[in-house]
């Protein structure tokens, strides 16, 4: 049997590096900002290779991933885009972080990708695939909890983090997540910045919630799995008739770790 640890240190990283593969599933259902806007029911099914080198002395890690398959559907449907367009806008990149998980440098480009869908940053994708988690710098035991927040698009998410179980092989981590930030769109969706205000459509507020936990296996020092359901609600004023509306959206990403 597994012993069961007080409390301990969580960190990324063991003893060597690591060589990775990563399943990364998605569903979107609900409004989309999609072909100028449409409900409907988004998912995507990517393989991710992740390599990781020998840790510093201070901790310090070097993860580089790279796309090797990608799909994704509208309404059943799949959409026009091979592995080359999803690796044109996710290149291989090489993310920096220290040992509790805070990014310190990424080599993902700041492009914009055609299909926009919720939680998939560019620059934040390593963290909803192999990075879902900062870790506190203190020692925790079960029932302790923490927060911490990363920005994603328009705005920060805060993450309340509690350890559900430790063991001195794995730790599985409970989280929630919370968003609120605003936008000026034009008619197509499109994100109007504050200073072309003259030339914006609607002014919008959002608000996204969600929950789910994370698996560590602490020898490796790496999630194994990772799952969060989220719900996304937006509040929408047309600038010059004050029509009021709203869209909905329910988010639900898993990530599995093989190899």
């Amino acid at each position: 049997m597994t012993p069961v640890l007080i409390a301990a240190f969580l960190v990324y990283g063991g003893s060597g590096p690591a060589h990775s593969t990563y399943q990364l599933q998605g569903t979107f259902n609900g409004f989309l900002p999609i072909l100028g806007g449409n409900e409907g029911k988004a998912a995507i099914d990517v393989t991710v290779k992740v390599d990781s080198e020998q840790p510093e002395k201070d901790g310090t890690l070097r993860f580089t991933h790279e796309l090797k398959e990608a799909k994704i559907l509208f309404n059943d449907e799949p959409l026009p885009l091979g592995l080359d367009a999803f690796q044109s806008y996710f290149p291989k990149t090489t993310v920096v972080v220290n040992k509790l998980g805070v990014t310190l440098s990424t080599t993902a480009p700041d492009i914009e990708v055609p299909v926009k869908l919720p939680g998939l940053d560019i620059k934040r994708f390593a963290d909803i695939v192999y990075l879902p988690v900062s870790f506190p710098e203190k020692r925790v035991s079960a029932g302790d909890s923490w927060t911490f927040s990363r920005k994603f698009g328009a705005g920060d998410v805060t993450y309340t983090c509690v350890l559900n179980r430790l063991s001195d092989g794995d730790a599985e981590i409970g989280l929630k997540v919370r968003q609120i930030y605003k936008n000026l769109e034009d008619e197509t969706l499109e994100i109007v910045a504050d200073k072309d205000r003259e030339s914006a459509w609607a002014e919008t507020s959002t608000v996204v919630e969600g929950a789910g936990t994370a698996n560590l296996d602490r020898r490796m020092g790496l999630f194994t799995q990772f799952e969060l359901k989220m719900k996304s609600v937006t509040d929408v004023v047309v600038i010059k008739t004050k029509e009021r509306s709203q869209r909905k959206l329910d988010i639900e990403l898993k990530s599995k770790r093989s190899g």
